[in-house]
């Protein structure tokens, strides 16, 4: 049975895939990472 195998690979894709989220928001969107250094100012 891969059950249990594929639901592991699932957990830890998805665990990846939140890392790759963060680090392209911060290309994509850099302004939402440092919203109050321009309130600041």
């Amino acid at each position: 049975m891969k059950n249990s195998n594929s639901f592991d690979d699932l957990i830890n894709f998805n665990e990846i895939f939140k890392d790759f989220k963060k680090e392209i928001e911060k290309i994509i969107n850099p302004k939402s990472i440092k919203p109050k250094t321009k309130e600041k100012r």
